[in-house]
């Protein structure tokens, strides 16, 4: 993983996967909770889910595939992500930077470099209050580039859908409680099932779990 110290440093070309594929791999432990479902390269992914109930499992998981396949991932703007939770699922830290947390930018600076991101990275994943500050922008350019804007907001359920963001896919994960991996003190959770409910433009899916 890289870390760069200002927000207008973080633009380079990411290598994405040889097969020409619209649409990102998926790890064989989503395959089950996103079936019949597919995340389209250019499309916008909000992901709701309340804090500590599975929002950055569930990230770490859809980055892990495309970082295995060269996609390269940037995450702005979620300064209490858990890279060592990611790279224990399976994400190649390599492949993915992220905007040093302890430089304290505003969220408009963030939100301008998330934006820059989009030129040369196949994944993006912001706030939802990054997105809010200009949501047509960022989901325009994102099909622009054929990058996926993921966006992490806090919400729990579809009665809760802020309609600030527009999204192509909503995921409302939640999971089951987790046991420890190793001692308590790495903080790496190693079992668990989640859950996700998919909703398309507004199209209600059954629940699906994946563990």
């Amino acid at each position: 993983m890289k870390t760069y110290s200002g927000p207008t440093a973080a633009v380079c070309k990411g290598v994405e996967d040889a097969s020409g594929s619209k649409t990102l791999p998926t790890c064989e432990r989503l395959q089950g909770a996103l079936k019949n479902l597919s995340i389209s390269r250019g499309s916008t992914v909000v992901v709701h889910a309340l804090p500590a109930t599975g929002s950055y499992t569930f990230l770490s998981l859809l980055l892990a595939e495309p970082s295995s396949k060269g996609i390269y991932s940037a995450v702005v703007g979620l300064d209490d992500y858990n890279f060592s939770l990611a790279a224990h699922l399976g994400v190649d830290l390599s492949k993915v930077i992220t905007v040093d947390p302890k430089l304290k930018f505003s969220e408009r600076e963030l939100a301008r470099a998330a934006f820059a991101l989009l030129d040369g990275f196949g994944i993006v994943v912001i706030s939802g209050r990054i997105a809010s500050l200009n949501s047509p922008r960022f989901s325009a350019k994102a099909r622009q580039k054929g990058a996926t804007l993921v966006v992490i907001e806090n919400s729990s359920s579809p009665k809760e859908i802020s309609y600030r963001i527009k999204a192509d896919l909503r995921l409302f994960v939640s999971r089951s409680p987790w046991t420890l991996s190793g001692s308590v003190s790495s903080g790496i959770l190693a079992e668990g099932e989640i859950a996700v409910q998919a909703v398309e433009r507004m199209e209600h899916h059954p629940g699906r779990r994946a563990s």
